[in-house]
C-alpha cells in the first residue's frame, strides 16, 4: 500500500507524521518542527490534527457526548464489555445511538474478536 502524502509543500507522508507523533510530537506545531509538515501553505494542518487524534485515540466516537475512542477503550479495559455497559460508564451510545456500531467494533477490536453479524430483517423476525 502506498504511503499517502499529507503535506504537498514538503512531500511529507502519513507514515512520517505517525512516526513523529509516536516519538513525542503531539501537536501540529511539534509535528511541523520535526517533519516540516504544515509549515508551508498550512492547508494540511487539519489532516495533521486528525492523524494526531487517530494515533492518540482522541477521535470522537460519540458526537452527542464527545466521548473519545480512548475513553471507550479505557471503559472496556475496566470491564465494560457490552455497548450498554460502555454507555453506563461513558454515556457513549445513549444519545442518538448512531455510534453504537462503532462502539461494538471497538469492543471487538479490544477483545480480539470478530464483529458480531446482525441477522438480516427477514431472518431476525421469521427464522429461528
Amino acid at each position: 500500500m502506498e504511503d499517502k502524502i499529507i503535506c504537498g509543500c514538503y512531500k511529507v507522508t502519513k507514515n512520517t507524521i505517525v512516526d513523529a507523533i509516536k516519538n513525542g510530537a503531539e501537536t501540529v506545531e511539534k509535528v511541523g518542527e520535526v517533519t516540516k509538515a504544515g509549515t508551508g501553505c498550512g492547508n494540511c494542518k487539519n489532516s495533521i490534527q486528525a492523524i494526531i487524534d487517530e494515533v492518540k485515540g482522541n477521535e470522537i466516537v460519540c458526537g452527542c457526548y464527545k466521548v473519545t475512542k480512548a475513553q471507550i477503550i479505557d471503559a472496556i479495559k475496566n470491564g465494560a464489555n457490552t455497548v450498554e455497559k460502555v454507555g453506563e460508564v461513558t454515556k457513549a451510545g445513549t444519545g442518538c445511538g448512531n455510534c453504537k456500531n462503532s462502539i461494538q467494533a471497538i469492543i471487538d477490536e479490544v477483545n480480539g474478536s470478530s464483529p458480531k453479524k446482525e441477522k438480516g430483517f427477514f431472518k431476525r423476525f421469521f427464522c429461528k
